[in-house]
């Protein structure tokens, strides 16, 4: 068995054993790497069920949109002055999806500007993208962009996952009962309670998550945008 992230786990062992420092997780330890994946596909398997109870599909996919060409760069379609929120990206091919929680850079320009709305290419290769903080520098037609993926849930629920193998992990090694054990897994239950908390209170805002409809639904104060 092997981890397939967003498909089976959303963490890895290497991740586990950052957490694990008591002992090296390998091939004929005990618990055994194929056991400590196990845990992770558990856990996975749970966070998915906590989601999807709070009204989002699931799995998480483990990065925002994507935007790409297929010769040369994205760029800037048109030239925007300083202080607007919105502009349109061109390029050969251009494909794909912006989405909220996604970023970009303008060359000329070091601010990281975050996409607020989700936007699609269109089939004449462009596409309009909402913005925040308004733009400090003029931005020149043709600029090259830089366009990043938004990764936040996917790390987010990368310790999740970890955390609640890492436990499993522990009592597996040491015996639930032995002595001591609850020593070396209350930090992590508590990180993991206080994840699982923020995480069903809408404290988090991950707006890559899908929602189930075509509109944005939102729970406290997270709106989660669908992919």
């Amino acid at each position: 068995m092997a981890i397939t992230l967003s498909s089976n786990g959303y963490c890895e062992v290497s991740d586990i054993q950052a957490l694990v420092q008591q002992f090296t997780i390998g091939a004929s330890s005990d618990p055994n790497t194929t056991e400590v994946e196990g845990f992770v596909t558990q856990g996975f398997a749970e966070i998915n069920a906590v989601l999807r109870g709070a009204g989002y599909a699931a799995p998480v996919a483990q990065s925002g949109g994507s935007l790409t060409v297929s010769s040369g760069n994205i760029t800037v379609s048109a030239s925007v002055d300083a202080g607007n929120y919105a502009m349109t990206f061109t390029g050969t091919g251009l494909e794909g999806t912006a989405k909220r929680g996604d970023s970009f850079t303008i060359a000329g320009d070091t601010q990281p500007y975050m996409v607020t709305d989700t936007a699609l290419a269109t089939d004449s290769a462009t596409i309009a993208v909402y913005f925040t903080p308004d733009l400090e520098l003029d931005a020149t037609a043709a600029a090259v962009v830089t366009f990043t993926a938004g990764t936040d849930a996917a790390n987010v629920l990368k310790q999740l996952n970890a955390h609640m193998a890492a436990i499993q992990t522990i009592r597996a090694a040491y015996s639930a009962a032995g002595e001591g054990v609850g020593d070396l897994t209350a930090p992590l239950e508590a990180e993991r309670d206080r994840m699982l908390a923020a995480l069903m209170s809408g404290a988090y805002d991950l707006p890559v998550i899908a929602v189930p409809d075509e509109q944005a639904h939102t729970i406290s104060n997270v709106r989660l945008v669908r992919a």
